[in-house]
């Protein structure tokens, strides 16, 4: 469970948080406001600005925008650019007398303002220049407020402050939680800004679309206002600034411009869409460079990467009852209520009150919006920064692409993605929750459980790694509380692992540009497949390896595409890899040396040579030392059978054979050949589940490559796929083996109700953690492992001792440990008993008294309170559990007592005193009510040596 206290810091934000304390810290001078707003310097004139205002269809507002541009400069240094506009747009401005250009095709905000600046030759007649959308109204003193702040030679363009405009609003109540949203956005962000104010240390200006952009004109030759392929330009010319050196970005308070922002669902997620696939954009073209953008860009994407992440993963996270509702009220709705609370006290807007409950809903959208621009980034557009209307949005497919490549059939291609992976998941599941347990888990689950609840245990060798992890999750996620088996709990670790790997297949296919029906594909064979289950739904060092290897293949795919840059996010889920499985060593050092001479070109370079032979010999020589060192593998075994074993690491060895063919894939297809045969020569299981992983990459790497034009690859991946394929389909009708039923629950129940004070049992692994799971909180520390001195023992099968009692795959034993005990005569005292005048019964309860098969202990009982009370007996009889052992009855069940109901209060709280004055070895354990009125009192069973005759 992920503390409240995390939570809230996610919500907040730490950079904020930290830089707004920086900014506080640094008592900046400048506070932003309007009042007392200073003048140009001389010789800045607001004539050396050259307003330019894009529309497009905007007939409605161009005449509000021309007027809040005349405002601050003539008219005929306003410039508007009509970008293929069907209505009156032009027409109009041009009736108001300001300069205006209509382009002949739509290109796009970014690409008209260019049109403006290129056209009218504006970069030569002025100093400055202002960009304005046609729904963007700057304040009348944006200019005397802007303009002095490029008396620093080193501001090189200002960023406006965005204020919504509530009085455009739609007045409906999605509307106002839509406004009320991007107004607090606004607020908080830019107040941020200002109280950073930018500094080279700390740049944070680039990260923001920001409206009112204003350029010194001698920059705008350096800069690429309309990069190609961007769905928006803003955060890249801002990057552009500092990566070419040209100056900084400020943000100034009193610089304000209110803008329209979207009242409709579609409007809005039209525009945090295009948000944030040109945000990722920018983070794929920039990369994390040394300097302030490393604090700037790769801190905010990496922050708000994972703070949506954890947003996107509440809801299932309480819905499968791993975080709990308080917390998360705590952690996000509350801190939310705060800031809503604080930016509406501080700009005196009551309005935003009214819907500050929802506001985390639209959050959550923003996150999951964020998340799934990711891949859509790394995937080149045509378009430049367009329109969001949904007319101006429909371009034509762009020529040359194949015809599976069409929309809707990537749509298609990653809706049978993604239900092919929550297959997988949902059949993983149900095979953990089946699956036996294999020779090592026992003692890997009694390790793991007993560093949770404070047991201790010997770790498996070489499971120590491992065992940390599962008893990590176990504790966060308190997964021993919603399975019926501790060992289910444990493997719930390896059903999110199963999860993590098919999400990160279906990432590094959306980087590598892949087909996502290929991925489909690859993901459902694994699921139809059972052995491939079994070895996935296993706890072992496994399926935790190959989780960490899908979270390493997003990075080291996107290495492929943008370079060494990306290698560095790698190094944690690599590193948490290999030490999981150290095995792994081998095939990271052939997969690292087939990455650096992967090509005709590199293999002829002798440096490359030299350091890929260099790379193999230390990753023997570590393998070496490991091995010696006892850690390179350790023995696990899953439930396969030898053929299957040789099945599933036959497939990954073709499949990377088949993998080499292609170079997008060569590199892993080598790792996967060197995994397959690493797991055959050491015989261990740990690495089959890298294999499966890497071999579903592989597969879909090859039937992606099917559309090769060159016939002799196409044949020889179509060769390695349908073979892969083909160990698939072979494994279809496998059922992996089923656990039998043990009802340890009501094993636990009986030995607590019917052992004597003090008796303690013994367990073999599995069904010791199972005990003391199904006991804690009343007494768990009676349960001992085997081996241990103890009066009772549980196991599966025949073992020393009598046999007292039988569950569903279950029996227990009293051992003998003590001396014995004379065998009183029973079958004397149930005659005598029996011929009782005192005491009625029934047939049964006669028969069961004369063959002597009632404890001794309770006929004592019985004929004391028969010398003074007149008794009805109506049974006698044991647990059900204990049917067939041969052990005395020790309930009796009385209905009358001198003719009362022997429930009624007060004859039950009379047989309880008189039971209480009664020596212990007699007297009996309890004294209950019935519901059908009579009552029952019970006997322990003694444990061997007391002196209590039975």
């Amino acid at each position: 469970m992920i503390p409240a206290w995390l939570l809230a810091l996610l919500v907040v934000g730490i950079g904020p948080l930290v830089n707004a304390l920086l900014g506080v810290l640094r008592r900046d001078r400048e506070r932003g406001s309007l009042a007392g707003v200073r003048r140009p310097r001389a010789g800045a004139r607001h004539g050396d600005v050259a307003v330019v205002i894009t529309a497009h269809d905007a007939e409605a507002d161009i005449a509000d925008a021309i007027a809040s541009a005349t405002r601050m400069v003539a008219a005929e240094d306003v410039y508007v650019v009509s970008d293929d506009s069907t209505d009156r747009t032009a027409a109009l401005a041009r009736d108001l007398g300001v300069n205006v250009v209509e382009t002949a095709k739509p290109l796009g905000r970014a690409a008209a303002a260019t049109t403006a600046l290129d056209g009218f030759h504006l970069v030569d007649e002025y100093d400055y220049a202002l960009l304005l959308d046609v729904d963007h109204r700057p304040h009348p003193a944006y200019l005397d407020r802007t303009l002095p702040m490029f008396d620093d030679p080193e501001v090189v363009a200002i960023a406006g402050f965005a204020r919504t405009d509530w009085t455009t609003a739609r007045r409906t109540p999605f509307g106002a939680l839509l406004t009320a949203f991007r107004a607090r956005a606004n607020a908080l962000t830019q107040a941020l800004l200002t109280i950073i104010r930018t500094r080279p240390n700390g740049e944070a200006a680039r990260l923001l679309p920001s409206p009112a952009r204003m350029f010194r004109t001698s920059v705008l030759t350096d800069l690429d206002l309309a990069p190609e392929g961007l769905a928006t330009a803003d955060f890249d010319v801002s990057n552009q600034v500092y990566r070419k050196g040209l100056g900084r970005i400020v943000v100034v308070r009193g610089a304000v411009v209110s803008t329209r922002d979207p009242d409709t669902l579609v409007g809005y997620v039209r525009q945090v869409w295009q948000w944030s696939v040109g945000f990722w954009q920018a983070v794929r073209r920039n990369g994390l460079r040394r300097g302030p953008q490393v604090l700037g860009l790769g801190w905010f994407a990496v922050e708000s990467a994972v703070t949506s992440v954890v947003l996107v993963a509440l809801p299932f996270l309480v819905g499968f009852g791993l975080q709990s509702v308080w917390s998360v009220l705590l952690g996000v709705w509350v801190p939310d209520l705060l800031l809503t609370a604080l930016v509406a006290a501080r700009h005196r807007q009551p309005r935003f009150l009214a819907p500050a409950l929802f506001l985390p809903f639209v959050r959550l959208l923003d996150a999951v919006l964020f998340l799934a621009a990711l891949p859509h980034a790394f995937v080149e557009r045509a378009a430049r920064s367009p329109w969001l209307s949904p007319a101006r949005t429909a371009a034509p497919e762009p020529a040359g692409k194949p015809w599976w490549r069409w929309w809707p059939v990537p749509v298609v291609g990653w809706v049978a993605a993604a239900a092919a992976a929550a297959g997988l998941a949902h059949r993983v599941s149900g095979t953990a929750a089946a699956l036996p347990a294999t020779a090592t888990e026992p003692g890997l689950v009694d390790a793991v459980f007993g560093r949770v609840a404070g047991f201790g245990g010997d770790v498996p060798e070489g499971l120590a790694p491992a065992t940390a992890q599962f008893a990590g999750f176990g504790s966060l996620a308190s997964s021993f509380d919603r399975h019926a088996s501790v060992l289910t709990g444990v493997r719930e670790l390896s059903v999110v692992c199963a999860v993590v790997i098919a999400l990160g297949l279906l990432v590094a296919t959306a980087v590598l540009r892949l087909h996502p029906l290929a991925a489909a594909l690859a993901t459902a064979a694994v699921a139809l497949c059972p052995p491939a289950l079994v070895v996935l739904a296993g706890s072992g060092a496994g399926p935790l390896a190959a989780a960490w290897l899908a979270v390493a293949a997003v990075p080291l795919a996107l290495a492929t595409r943008i370079g060494w840059k990306a290698l560095p996010i790698a190094v944690i889920p690599v590193a948490g890899a290999v030490v999981t499985a150290p095995a792994l060593v081998i095939p990271f050092a052939v997969a690292t040396a087939a990455w650096w001479v992967g090509t005709k070109e590199r293999l002829r370079d002798r440096k490359r040579v030299a350091v890929a032979a260099g790379v193999l010999a230390v990753g023997a020589g570590l393998a070496l030392l490991l091995g010696v060192l006892g850690l390179l593998a350790p023995a696990e075994t899953s439930a396969l059978t030898g053929s299957q074993r040789a099945w599933l690491l036959t497939a990954g060895a073709v499949l990377g054979l088949g993998g080499l063919v292609r170079l997008r894939s060569r590199t892993g297809a080598a790792g996967l050949l060197a995994t397959a045969a690493t797991s055959a020569v050491l015989g261990s299981d740990v690495l089959l589940a890298v294999v499966l992983a890497g071999s579903v990459l592989v597969l879909t790497a090859l039937v992606d490559g099917l559309a090769e034009r060159r016939p002799a690859r196409r044949a020889a991946m179509g060769l390695a796929a349908a073979a892969g394929l083909a160990v698939v389909v072979a494994g279809v009708g496998a059922v992996p083996p089923t656990a039998p039923p043990v009802d340890h629950a009501a094993a636990a129940d009986w030995f607590l109700a019917a052992a004597a004070p003090g008796a303690t049992l013994s367990a073999p692994p599995l069904l010791l953690s199972d005990l003391r799971r199904d006991l804690r909180g009343r007494a768990p520390q009676l349960v001992r492992p085997e081996g241990e001195y103890t009066q009772y023992a549980v196991g599966t099968g025949v073992g020393a001792g009598v046999e007292v009692a039988r569950f569903a795959g279950l029996t227990l034993r009293l051992l003998d440990t003590g001396p014995a005990q004379p065998a009183p005569d029973r079958t004397a005292a149930g005659a005598q008993l029996a011929d009782n005048p005192r005491i009625r019964a029934t047939q049964q309860v006669r028969d069961e008294l004369r063959a002597g098969r009632v404890d001794f202990r309770a006929m004592a009982v019985l004929a004391e309170i028969s010398a003074q009370h007149e008794l009805v007996v109506g049974a006698v009889l044991n647990p059900a559990a204990e049917q067939g052992s041969g052990q005395p009855l020790r309930t009796v069940v009385v209905d009358l007592v001198d003719g009362r109901p022997a429930g009624d209060p007060a004859v039950l709280e009379a047989l309880r005193t008189w039971v209480t004055a009664q020596r212990s070895p007699y007297a009996p354990s309890t004294v209950r009510p019935l519901a059908e009125g009579g009552a029952a009192l019970d006997w322990r069973i003694p444990n061997p040596g007391d002196p209590a005759p039975r």
